[in-house]
């Protein structure tokens, strides 16, 4: 298993960056949360949403601080006291305790897995032994993962600790990100459920690499499995030279435009009256916008 991407440092802290929004979310949909994508954005940006739970939001607000904390460590050492660090910031409020290892007896929902209560050396030579190996960072990145996730470390966000530290070993080796979308949440699910169930990671491992981890190339855009796409999530500012070659009506284009403009979507939104969260579905492509709203946005954009 290869190495997809292959990034510079710089590249890929500003991939995760403009990525976090979508990571985030990922790790509400792993956990069942009952929060939308554009809910998600918005409590990012600091803005309430009604109808949304006290819990959920801390939960969106941890994974903010657990992803910053990771961008701002890349450089220190993964091992289980780093691991604890993670899972401190991803459960904060949420756990039984965080930033510590598991001290009593948990089930997984629609298993038979009984995960054995950690042993801090074991678990912390396991780990060395996957960073040690002679493998690619991508092939060691989902080891990472499958063992964290299976191993239930803590009382809580086991599958947010271990997709961050798989996102620690990308980011270090320029190999990209790792996050599951929506299209994929439930095959993901299922596979995960095998995997605790059976322990063979192999389809698991495989589905993470085709559909999961996620490059640029030098483009506009990012790449999931090789396939470029204009129109996810926080694609890259274009150069006025390039955003003139982005199809007019489209959310790569809403969203060149807009920056370029110097709006932000809130302001944007505000400025043709419409709700933030529409215009978020719209730039995000959940979306297609009617054709009024277009013309309010063409119109706007076009005053500047």
């Amino acid at each position: 298993m290869k190495d997809k991407y292959h990034l510079s440092r710089e590249e890929n802290v500003f991939l995760a960056k403009k990525r976090w929004p979508d990571s985030i979310y990922s790790g509400m949909q792993m956990e069942n949360r009952n929060v939308t994508f554009p809910q998600t954005l918005t409590i990012l940006e600091g803005i309430n949403v009604p109808g949304v739970t006290v819990s959920d939001i801390q939960a969106i607000l941890n994974m903010r601080d657990a992803w910053r904390f990771l961008i701002d460590t890349l450089d220190d050492q993964l091992d289980i006291s780093y691991l604890c660090k993670i899972q401190e910031r991803v459960a904060f409020r949420e756990a039984l305790t965080w930033g510590e290892l598991r001290s009593g007896t948990i089930g997984i929902s629609g298993t038979n897995y009984i995960p054995p209560i950690p042993d801090s050396q074991k678990v912390e030579e396991e780990l060395a032994a996957i960073l040690k190996a002679d493998a690619s960072q991508t092939q060691k990145s989902l080891q990472v993962f499958c063992w964290a996730a299976r191993k239930q470390l803590f009382w809580d966000g086991n599958k947010r600790t271990a997709m961050l530290a798989a996102n620690k070993i990308l980011i270090e080796a320029g190999a990209g990100i790792l996050f599951v979308t929506d299209q994929y949440m439930l095959e993901f699910s299922a596979l995960l459920t095998g995997f605790y169930e059976f322990e063979n990671a192999y389809e698991l491992q495989d589905f993470l690499y085709n559909k999961a981890i996620f490059g640029m190339d030098n483009r506009i855009g990012f790449v999931v499995g090789g396939i470029h796409s204009d129109s996810v999530t926080n694609t890259f500012n274009p150069t006025p030279h390039n955003r003139a070659h982005i199809s007019p009506r489209t959310a790569a284009w809403l969203k060149s435009e807009r920056q370029a403009k110097g709006y932000t979507q809130k302001s944007l939104a505000s400025a043709i009256d419409v709700a933030t969260s529409t215009l978020a579905n719209i730039e995000q492509g959940q979306r297609k916008g009617s054709d009024e709203v277009w013309q309010k946005i063409e119109m706007e954009l076009t005053k500047r």
